[in-house]
């Protein structure tokens, strides 16, 4: 048992990125969360999970991403969050690529965020 814990112990400060990846699950739970909550028009839920100020044409609060909730998640949006997977980039970020529009996901405290909604251009 000594040795497993000495050879995790010296894994892990030799090669830490292989011992504390980041698993996909982590953005799997996330996103799984988050398409329930989209299918079931939770917007409290939805909000929940989004990054403040969040970034759509400007920056908004709360209060302001609940005025443009049905705009931002209109049937199309709704069908592409249904159907599609995000990819991840080099950042760990993950984007979701829906018509003309970038739903981007990040980190902010440890834990995924909808972090804000830009052009596909």
């Amino acid at each position: 048992m000594k040795r497993i814990l000495f050879l995790w112990l010296l894994l892990s400060f030799l090669c830490p990125s292989v011992v504390r990846a980041e698993t996909p699950s982590a953005f799997g739970t996330f996103w799984k969360n988050f398409q329930d909550a989209v299918a079931k028009d939770d917007k409290e839920a939805v909000s929940a999970m989004t990054s403040f100020p969040f970034l759509y044409q400007n920056s908004l609060d709360k209060a302001g991403f609940l005025k443009v909730y049905p705009k931002i998640f209109d049937a199309h949006a709704k069908s592409c969050i249904r159907r599609l997977k995000p990819e991840s980039d080099q950042a760990g970020a993950y984007d979701l690529f829906c018509g003309y529009d970038i739903f981007h996901f990040s980190k902010v405290g440890g834990e995924f965020r909808f972090s804000d909604l830009g052009a596909n251009d």
